[in-house]
């Protein structure tokens, strides 16, 4: 129904065998602690967040309600989003990813002073959180382009949007947050299709079942927008 098993040589599993065969929760906490989630925001939403930086940030330790600078409903729902986000944050210790290659994507977009200052906050406090113990945790390309082989069947509209999620995955972040509604449909449809397909995978037997790598790929990392991240979180905790 999902296509047949293939075979798979040790070359091809080099850039996913170590993500696979990891458990991704106690991963997450030897490299950032217990208290700590890694998130990677899309090229878009480090935009949105540039763009209106005021917004987001204005009055943000009290979270005084502020009008929303634009009128577009889907975009101020995010807008919001993103703003409630940096809110909560201060009760966690998040780490959000700035990978080279994330800085390199925006910075190739002609962009303006204030995005600039926004992206290099962003990168510094990326290089800030990796410690001695975590300093090598930006994957190397054979383990993106790895992924990023394996994410095709995504038939996402845009590859930069493919790298940047396999890159995500690479990092083992916890979230991966977008407002391209291609990206989230996609995902969430090959993961709806996944579903019933045992996750059971040993390594050591070359005869592995592409489903099965792509399904536990798409388990690392979650695909959302900003407000039903905030959803989820808020879900779990009480906040003011």
């Amino acid at each position: 129904m999902f296509g047949k098993a293939i075979v798979m040589q040790p070359k091809q599993l080099a850039g996913v065998k170590l993500i696979l065969n990891t458990d991704t929760a106690a991963d997450h906490q030897v490299i950032f602690g217990t208290s700590q989630m890694l998130i990677y925001l899309d090229t878009m939403i480090v935009q949105h967040i540039s763009d209106y930086f005021d917004y987001v940030y204005q009055d943000i330790a009290s979270e005084y309600a502020i009008p929303n600078p634009v009128s577009e409903l889907k975009l101020a729902a995010e807008l919001t989003a993103l703003r409630r986000l940096v809110f909560v944050e201060q009760f966690f210790d998040w780490v959000v990813a700035a990978p080279s290659h994330l800085m390199d994507e925006l910075l190739s977009g002609k962009p303006t002073h204030p995005q600039l200052e926004t992206y290099k906050t962003l990168s510094q406090a990326w290089k800030d959180s990796l410690n001695w113990e975590n300093k090598n945790i930006e994957p190397n390309e054979e383990m993106i382009i790895s992924i990023d082989n394996w994410l095709i069947s995504l038939n996402l509209r845009d590859k930069p949007d493919r790298r940047n999620l396999a890159e995500a995955i690479a990092l083992q972040a916890t979230w991966f947050l977008t407002n391209d509604k291609n990206i989230i449909k996609r995902v969430n449809q090959k993961r709806d299709e996944l579903r019933d397909i045992t996750d059971d995978i040993a390594l050591p037997d070359p005869d592995l079942n592409a489903n099965q790598i792509l399904k536990r790929l798409l388990s690392i990392t979650r695909v959302a927008r900003p407000s039903e991240f905030i959803a989820v979180i808020e879900e779990r905790f009480l906040f003011p």
